[in-house]
């Protein structure tokens, strides 16, 4: 899921700037309320007049601005801070999604390469000489090993970097990689009958024709 952090707009601002402004002119006036000592004195010529009620207004009113407008001045910076670290995430995560890709194209075109040669192997299997059945068997061993550990890493590669791989190419990976798992797991406990490769030749072919339209 992408992130995201819409900056206030003016009418936002305005808004949040009267809302502020009321709380500290309603605070003010109680504290000067509470304070009975204060006063403005005015002389005319007659009397003195206290004009307390209206130097709180306005004081009450210039300090509730005050504060309004340094709250929004502060929460502005730190707003643009948080859009500076979730474009700067963003910016990491696709950079990371490229990479992934990236890696999982070359993992593809290696395993197709280890499919079409084993595949090739199983398929003189009946024309090996008794003589060169051990040979040939060593020699396939090794081929499934080096095949189960490379499918082994793709998936696990897979599985961590899920979260920056498109949904339709992850299911199409693990569907390659899964069956390959099991089969050569099974291959490692005793014989069984031979891989058929083609059909995950060609499923590794049609998810790298994907992948070169990401890249």
């Amino acid at each position: 899921m992408k992130l995201s952090c819409t900056p206030w707009s003016p009418i936002q601002q305005i808004i949040i700037i009267f809302i502020l402004s009321t709380i500290g002119i309603i605070s003010t006036i109680i504290y000067f309320s509470m304070n009975t000592s204060f006063s403005f004195l005015v002389k005319t010529t007659d009397e003195h007049y206290d004009i307390s009620g209206w130097a709180t207004l306005v004081v009450s009113t210039g300090i509730g601005i005050a504060i309004a407008i340094a709250i929004l001045i502060y929460t502005d910076t730190q707003q643009s801070r948080i859009n500076d670290i979730i474009l700067e995430q963003n910016e990491s995560k696709k950079n990371r999604g490229k990479f992934v890709i990236k890696k999982m194209h070359l993992d593809l075109q290696l395993l197709k390469r280890k499919l079409i040669d084993i595949g090739t192997i199983y398929a003189v299997e009946n024309t090996i000489p008794a003589t060169a059945k051990d040979s040939y068997e060593q020699e396939v061993k090794l081929l499934e090993m080096s095949l189960s550990v490379l499918i082994n890493d793709m998936q696990k590669f897979a599985y961590e970097f899920g979260d920056v791989i498109p949904h339709d190419i992850l299911e199409d990976a693990l569907k390659i990689y899964e069956p390959l798992r099991k089969y050569y797991i099974f291959a490692e406990k005793g014989k069984i009958a031979r891989l058929e490769t083609k059909g995950f030749v060609d499923a590794t072919e049609n998810l790298l024709v994907k992948l070169d339209k990401m890249i």
